[in-house]
This record gives C-alpha cells, structure tokens and sequence, in this order.
C-alpha cells in the first residue's frame, strides 16, 4: 500500500533533518537555539508566503500557519526574540574568553596551556568567569569532544580557536546553506510538476566500492566535477546577459547547477568482503 504523501513527507524530513542535527550538534549543540532558529525561520517562510498571496500579513494568519503560539509570533515577528542561555552557549563564551582575555593568553596573544586538573585549576576559574552552575569537567568534556581542546595529563591546550579558518568555514557554510534551499526548492518544483521540462536532479550510489581506490576515486571526482562544471560556466556565459548581451533580449533568469561528493570509508578491512 502507497504511502500517504505527509506519512513519506515526515519519513523524508527525518531522513534530511539527521544530518543538520548531527552538523548541529558536532559544532554548536544547542537544543534551545535550533528550536529558537525553526521557530524564526517557520515565521519568515509564513510571512513570505502571505504576501506571494498578495494577503495582508497578521500574527493570528502566521500562527495558524505555523501552529506556533501567538506571543512567540508576536514576538520575532516584531523583533523581540530573546536569547536562550544554554551549555553550548557558555563553552562558546569561555573558548571566547581565552582567546581574548590577558589572564589566559601569552605575550604574543596566543592562547594559554591551562592547568585543568582540581577546583583550583587555572581551566576552572576560566570556566567559572563565564558560569557558576556549569561544571568545568562538563564545559572540557564538550570541548573535547568537538576538537576544540587537547588535553595533556593535567594540561589542556586550545587548538581550534573561535578565529580559525573563519574565512573558509563561513564560505564553506555559505555554499552549504545556498545549495540545500536550492536543493528543496528544486525537489518542490519537481514535485508540483511546475516545468515541463524538471529540474536536473541526479544521485549516483555505490555502496560496496574497493576502499584501497576511494584516493584516486576522490581524485577523479574532482577533476571531472571541475570539467563538468567548466562546460556549464561557458554554456551559460554565452547566454548570459551581463557577459554576451543580446540586443532585444530579456535577461534576468536565474541558473543555478550544483554538485558534491562524498565518500565513507570502510571501518576495518573485513568491513566488506
């Protein structure tokens, strides 16, 4: 028996929802601030559609649509959101304050290996500058496990500051973000069967591929993937506007073609006979 169309829809957003949870967690972790994010975003998509509608924009409309509350949707839509103090919050906070703080940076300005071992420990008033009610065994934990620290008998050391690589994670988020609200918006169009024509949505699987060729398999991959992608480039160059104009021509469409790959290694050599 076919599945009814919200039935395969939650089945989809769980499968979607498990790997954002996972980015989540492994960098920022916070439960209250994801919730606080959806709510946001669930009344930014209400509004935008009411006015694709052309309809006046209410919060008893934006609640109904979103089953949010209408003192929550009063308040972000007006602006008033407020901040949610939560663990992640606070080791975001102290990585912060070590960084910048004179009491936990050397002369130069890097940042300080600590002693992290006792109540006493130089890691345990940092942690107590920042929050009485969060133990510092919690807040090292945390740090630990997202690679943030290292930690050396009854030293910890600070490896993955706030400032690192700041310029690649954001383009890196960036690139991210565009391509999955293109992705979806990609999948909706295909779905209402808006085009005659659907958008190009491809997936390729292999599960059982030789793990001693998955180097030169990632090699490949991008070098055909950077050939692949040089061709569209000037296909639509040639056809774009701003770069060949076309005297009579009305420009203004947008074209967008993205690609990724990913590769998970086996676990042990007898993961696959």
């Amino acid at each position: 028996m076919a599945k009814k169309l919200s039935e395969a829809a939650e089945e989809a957003l769980r499968t979607m929802l498990s790997p954002i949870v996972r980015f989540w967690i492994n960098n920022l972790g916070s439960l209250q601030r994801f919730v606080g994010i959806l709510k946001e975003i669930f009344v930014q998509v209400a509004v935008q559609e009411i006015k694709r509608r052309g309809e006046q924009v209410t919060i008893s409309r934006i609640s109904v649509m979103t089953g949010l509350h209408r003192l929550d949707v009063a308040k972000i839509y007006r602006g008033e959101i407020e901040e949610v103090q939560s663990v992640p919050d606070v080791v975001t906070r102290v990585i912060g304050h070590w960084e910048q703080s004179r009491d936990y940076t050397n002369p130069d300005g890097t940042p300080k290996i600590l002693s992290a071992k006792g109540r006493k420990s130089e890691f345990a008033k940092l942690v107590a500058t920042i929050s009485k009610s969060i133990g510092p065994p919690s807040v090292l934990y945390e740090l630990e496990r997202t690679g943030a620290v290292v930690v050396r008998g009854d030293e910890v050391e600070l490896v993955y500051p706030l400032t690192r690589a700041d310029g690649e994670f954001s383009r890196l988020m960036e690139l991210a973000s565009n391509n999955v609200g293109t992705m979806f918006e990609s999948i909706d169009e295909n779905i209402r069967q808006t085009n005659s024509i659907p958008h190009y949505f491809i997936r390729t699987e292999y599960d059982n591929v030789l793990a001693g060729k998955v180097p030169e398999i990632r090699a490949w991959i991008n070098r055909e993937g950077k050939k692949f992608h040089k061709r569209v480039r000037e296909y639509l160059a040639s056809r774009d506007q701003d770069i060949s104009p076309v005297i009579g021509e009305r420009g203004g469409a947008k074209v967008v073609v993205a690609g990724f790959s990913w590769i998970e290694e086996p676990e042990d050599e007898t993961a696959k006979p």
